[in-house]
């Protein structure tokens, strides 16, 4: 499963600045190549376009395109759904999933539905709870549709179930019941060339229970003081991104005065490489919207609340009174600045 060679390169910033550039002709020519081609080709594409052009419909175009057969396509299903504020549609085909019986798709399943990205849902976090207390960490490791690299062993497979069960007991309200997990989670051997990976899952838990009582600034300390210091290699498996943990550092840092410092880390969500990040995507163009708005720089409020619009055209009912006055705001910017 070596990839990443030149030529898969090139086509990945060719795919990318095809549908940057809103070119049709290109955008068709790189849809056409596509065929009978190995699946990192359509992962890069996909990836490309979601993560760089931002046009998570011309993701979701070529996924139409190409079997998702191999994990690596299929994992980027879900992510484009949420985006796009389909939710029904991700836990759909992650249900699909399921009946593969590989355990590494429910903890899939758990960073989504502990991400904050999608809408709570109890009797979903309840039933993975269930699942992933009854998973074993062998399985998780040998199942992997991800096939993990030499220092991710048993004992991390192990570690990342615990810390995904402990957030969606958190979410549930069995406080006490994840507090003994974290306990036991800090009594286990640092993780020998993981970095600050341990360290940082057990202090994003604190500050969960932190803002369980209500100690939103004890939280923040908390969260100031993860290092997010980890291998590249490790950012396989969601748990090394600690995205909730940054975004409600930003969530936090805006609420109790450094807008600076939240800015950097809503910004920090939207440009890197990982796929992990995309699913704040919407959530962070309405609060760069509002921080924008708030802050007079007009024409970066419209370009995050166009964003925004266009992520959601065809969203969940859901979501439909949010689009409609993130539009509201929009338009009125946009009749400020024409009267102006």
């Amino acid at each position: 499963r070596e990839f990443g060679s030149s030529s898969e390169r090139a086509f990945e910033v060719e795919a990318m600045e095809a549908y940057m550039s809103g070119d049709t002709l290109r955008q068709a020519e790189v849809k056409s190549r596509l065929e009978g081609k190995p699946w990192f080709y359509p992962f890069y594409a996909v990836h490309a376009v979601s993560r760089f052009a931002r046009d998570a419909a011309g993701a979701q175009d070529i996924l139409n395109l190409v079997p998702a057969e191999d994990p690596y396509v299929m994992a980027l299903v879900p992510g484009i759904a949420v985006v796009r504020g389909k939710y029904d549609d991700a836990y759909a085909y992650l249900a699909e999933l399921r009946g593969l019986e590989d355990p590494m798709w429910d903890l899939f399943e758990a960073f989504l539905v502990t991400s904050g990205s999608v809408p709570p849902a109890p009797e979903r976090a309840a039933s993975l709870a269930t699942r992933l207390a009854a998973a074993d960490p062998l399985a998780i490791h040998q199942a992997s549709f991800i096939p993990p690299y030499e220092d991710l062993t048993v004992e991390v497979a192990g570690f990342h179930r615990d810390y995904f069960l402990a957030l969606l007991l958190i979410d549930l309200g069995r406080l006490d019941d994840a507090r003994a997990i974290l306990s036991e989670l800090r009594s286990r051997d640092d993780f020998q060339y993981l970095g600050s990976l341990k360290r940082d899952a057990e202090r994003s838990l604190e500050a969960e229970f932190q803002l369980a009582s209500g100690d939103r600034a004890g939280a923040l300390e908390t969260l100031r003081s993860m290092e997010t210091a980890v291998p590249h290699a490790l950012t396989v498996w969601p748990l090394a991104d600690m995205g909730r943990a940054r975004f409600q550092r930003a969530e936090l840092e805006r609420e109790l005065g450094d807008i600076e410092t939240a800015k950097r880390f809503y910004n920090g969500l939207d440009e890197p490489w990982s796929p992990w990040d995309s699913y704040w995507r919407p959530l962070l163009y309405e609060r760069m919207g509002e921080i924008a708005e708030e802050e007079g720089r007009v024409e970066d409020a419209i370009r995050f609340y166009s964003r925004l619009a266009e992520l959601w055209v065809d969203a969940d009912p859901v979501l439909h009174e949010r689009r409609a006055e993130i539009e509201r705001r929009l338009g009125a910017l946009i009749e400020g600045q024409r009267t102006g």
